[in-house]
C-alpha cells in the first residue's frame, strides 16, 4: 500500500502563538468592527454633534429614541432640511435635534413602525447575548470612516471609530425602549487601528484608551485623529453619524493577553501547549488511583454531591494540584463533579476561579 503521509507538525512557538493572534484579530471583511452593514438589529441615528450626544449619555440618565421628525411643511425628509440649511444658512434639523437632546429624546432614521420593531429585536438580542454569554455586546458607535479597500475598489466599506457600552431596559410593552450608558470604559476600535497599520501602513495617533474630555471622552479628539489618516487616502472620510448596534471584543481582549507574551508564559500549562504540543505534559501531582479510595481518609473528604470512583478520584487528584481534562457524555454527572471539586478545594481554603462559555453551566454550579 502507500506509505502513510507524515503526520504534519505543530507550528514553532512564535509562530503558534501568531498564528493563534491572526486567528483572534479577525482583519477580514467579516468583522463588523472593520465592516459595519445595517441590520434589523441597528439604530441609525440622526444629528451630528456627536460630541453633544456623548456628554449627554456620560452625564447619566437614560434616553428614548423616537422616529424621525416631520419638520417642514411639505412633510421634508431630513435631507431636503439639509438642502435647506444650506441654502439660507439656517438650520432648522440640527437647531431641533439639540433641542430634543437636551430633553432626553434621540432621534432615528426610521419610521416610526420600523423603529418600534427594531427596537424589540434589539432588547431580545441584548438579553439573550446577556444570558448566553454574560457579555454585554450592544454599543452606540460614534462617527465612522468610509474606506476602499483598493484603490479600484468601487464598494465602500464603513468602520465605527468609538464605541460606547449601552444597557437597553424595557419595563413593559406600552413604555418602550430606553436606553443608558453601561458602567464598562467606551472603547476606541482597535480592531480598524490594527487593520489600517497592516494593510494600509496608518499609524491613527492615539493610544490604547480613548482620549478623555470634561466629561467623559473627547469626541472630536477621536474624529480628527481618524480624518488625518483618511486626508491621506483617496476618497476616504471620516462621517459624522451615529448609530446603535451589537459588537463584540471579546476576542480582540484575547488577542491583548496573547500579545503580553512574557506574562503568558508564566504558565506552565500554556508554555507547554506554545513549546511542546503534542507532547505529554509532565506535573508532579500523581493522578489519584481509584483502586485507593478506601486508603483515603474520609474525613478529609468534602464532597456535598454524589460520586462514583471515577468521579472522586478526579477532585481528590485536582485538590493535589494534578491539571486534566475531565471528559464524558451529556447526563453523567461533569457539573456534580465540579461542584465536589469546588467544595473540596475551599474546605482546604483555596480560591477557585470557575469559567465557563455559557452563563447557564455557571449558574447550575453556582445553584449546587
Amino acid at each position: 500500500g502507500a506509505p502513510a503521509s507524515p503526520t504534519p507538525s505543530p507550528p514553532p512557538p512564535k509562530d503558534r502563538l501568531e498564528h493563534w493572534k491572526g486567528k483572534l484579530l479577525d482583519l477580514s471583511m467579516w468583522n463588523r468592527l472593520l465592516n459595519f452593514s445595517a441590520t434589523k438589529k441597528t439604530l441609525p441615528l440622526l444629528g451630528k454633534d456627536l460630541a453633544a450626544l456623548e456628554d449627554r449619555l456620560q452625564q447619566g440618565g437614560r434616553v428614548r429614541v423616537f422616529a424621525r421628525p416631520d419638520l417642514g411643511q411639505h412633510g421634508d425628509s431630513p435631507r431636503d432640511l439639509e438642502l435647506a440649511a444650506q441654502q439660507s444658512g439656517v438650520d432648522v434639523l440640527a437647531r431641533y435635534l439639540g433641542e430634543e437632546l437636551r430633553a432626553g429624546r434621540l432621534r432615528a432614521d426610521l419610521d416610526d413602525e420600523e423603529l418600534q420593531a427594531r427596537q424589540v429585536e434589539i432588547y431580545r438580542h441584548a438579553r439573550t447575548s446577556l444570558e448566553e454569554s454574560g457579555a454585554n455586546t450592544l454599543y452606540l458607535a460614534i462617527g465612522f470612516l468610509k474606506y476602499y479597500e483598493t484603490r479600484e475598489s468601487q464598494k465602500p466599506r464603513r468602520a465605527p471609530l468609538l464605541l460606547l457600552p449601552l444597557v437597553v431596559e424595557r419595563s413593559s410593552v406600552a413604555d418602550g425602549c430606553r436606553f443608558v450608558l453601561d458602567d464598562a470604559e467606551p472603547r476606541l476600535n482597535q480592531t480598524l487601528r490594527q487593520f489600517l497599520l497592516r494593510d494600509f501602513e496608518l499609524q491613527v495617533p492615539l493610544g490604547d484608551t480613548p482620549p478623555e474630555g470634561e466629561v467623559g471622552v473627547d469626541v472630536d479628539a477621536v474624529l480628527a485623529a481618524f480624518r488625518d489618516v483618511a486626508l491621506r487616502m483617496p476618497r476616504w472620510e471620516v462621517e459624522a453619524t451615529a448609530c446603535i448596534g451589537f459588537f463584540s471584543f471579546t476576542k480582540y481582549l484575547m488577542f491583548l493577553d496573547l500579545a503580553d507574551r512574557e506574562a503568558l508564559l508564566q504558565s506552565p500549562v500554556l508554555q507547554h501547549l506554545v513549546e511542546r504540543p503534542g507532547a505529554t505534559f509532565a506535573q508532579d501531582a500523581p493522578e489519584f488511583a481509584r483502586e485507593r479510595l478506601d486508603e483515603h481518609d474520609a474525613v478529609a473528604t468534602f464532597c456535598p454531591k454524589d460520586a462514583d470512583s471515577s468521579q472522586l478520584a478526579a477532585v481528590l487528584a485536582a485538590a493535589n494540584g494534578r491539571s486534566f481534562v475531565l471528559e464524558g457524555p451529556p447526563g453523567t454527572g461533569k457539573s456534580q463533579t465540579i461542584t465536589n471539586l469546588v467544595a473540596q478545594a475551599i474546605a482546604h481554603v483555596e480560591r477557585v476561579l470557575f469559567v465557563a462559555e455559557k452563563r447557564a453551566a455557571l449558574e447550575v454550579v453556582q445553584r449546587r
